[in-house]
C-alpha cells in the first residue's frame, strides 16, 4: 500500500530545497553599488589635457578606477565607478601605448606622442597625497595642480 503522505513529503522537500537554492543565489550576486565621478583639473590654472586621473581605494576595499583627461575635464560613468570610501588620487601625463606608454584605466585610446605630454610633478603621481571621499550619489571634484609643488 502506498502511503499518500510519502508523495506530499516529498514535493516539500523539493520546495524546500528550491527556495534554499533561490535564497543562496541571491546572497552572491550582490555588488557594492557605484557611482558616477565627474570633475575638473587644472595645472598652473590651465585646463589640464592629455592626462589620466586614477582613483585608488585605501584600505584594501573597492578597485581602481579612473579616466583620461581632456580639455581640464574627467568623468566616470556609473558602471566604472566609485563605491563610497575614500581613495587616494594619481594624475599623470597619457602617453598612448604605440609610443611606449599604458593605456589609461577606464578609457578609449588616444594619440598622445610624449613630447606633447604635460609634465606632472611626481607629488601627483605614484606618491600623491591627494585624497578624496567619494560619498553615495554622483561625486564632482575639482583639482587644481602646480609645478611648484615639489618645490
Amino acid at each position: 500500500m502506498v502511503n499518500p503522505w510519502e508523495k506530499v513529503g516529498k514535493a516539500l522537500d523539493w520546495r524546500i530545497a528550491g527556495i534554499f537554492c533561490l535564497f543562496m543565489l541571491g546572497g552572491c550576486d550582490s555588488k557594492p553599488e557605484r557611482f558616477a565621478a565627474t570633475g575638473d583639473v587644472s595645472l598652473d590654472g590651465k585646463p589640464l589635457d592629455q592626462a589620466v586621473i586614477s582613483f585608488v581605494p585605501m584600505g584594501g576595499k573597492g578597485r581602481r578606477t579612473g579616466a583620461e583627461i581632456k580639455q581640464g575635464k574627467f568623468e566616470i560613468a556609473a558602471e566604472d565607478g566609485l563605491i563610497p570610501g575614500e581613495y587616494r588620487v594619481e594624475i599623470e601625463p597619457y602617453i598612448a601605448p604605440q609610443f611606449g606608454g599604458h593605456p589609461p584605466v577606464a578609457s578609449k585610446v588616444a594619440k598622445t606622442p610624449p613630447s606633447k605630454a604635460p609634465v606632472i610633478p611626481s607629488s601627483y603621481n605614484k606618491q600623491s597625497s591627494l585624497r578624496v571621499q567619494a560619498i553615495a550619489e554622483p561625486n564632482s571634484f575639482s583639482f587644481s595642480l602646480s609645478t611648484t609643488a615639489e618645490k
